[in-house]
Order: structure tokens, then sequence, then C-alpha cells
């Protein structure tokens, strides 16, 4: 039902489909992964190297990286 209403959004109004796909987009950026990431590249240049650090720094910074190639690939088409 969602997606024929917004089918319907799509097709009445005069505004161009980016505009309503890149706000519905914004809230799917992966905030918690970046964040996470950024703070295990705090702690490892203040606190030293830990291999615990740079496993979980590398995980959430691919997560968040291919999670967003992802939304702008999806975006671009």
């Amino acid at each position: 039902m969602a997606v024929f209403i917004g089918m319907i959004g799509i097709c009445w109004s005069l505004a161009d489909p980016k505009v309503f796909t890149v706000a519905a987009v914004i809230p799917m950026c992966p905030g918690i992964s970046a964040y996470t990431a950024m703070i295990m590249v705090v702690e490892i240049s203040h606190l030293g190297y830990s291999e615990a650090w740079i496993e979980t720094m590398i995980t959430h910074f691919l997560k968040a990286s291919v999670i967003d190639a992802v939304l702008s690939i999806v975006l671009w088409l």
C-alpha cells in the first residue's frame, strides 16, 4: 500500500522524483558504524595500538563505507 501511495505521489507531483528519494535515503546512512569507527581512531591515537580496536575500527569503517556506496549507487540510478 505504501508503494502504491508513493507512486501516486510521484506521478501527480510537479517535483522531480529525486526530491523524494534523497529525502528517504538520508536516514538510512549508517551513523552508528561511522561514529564507532571514529571513536576507535581516537582511542588508538590516544591510548596506543590494540588489535581489538583496529579490528573494530576496520569492521565499522567498511560497514559504513559499503552501505554509503550502495546508497549512492541506488540514488544515481
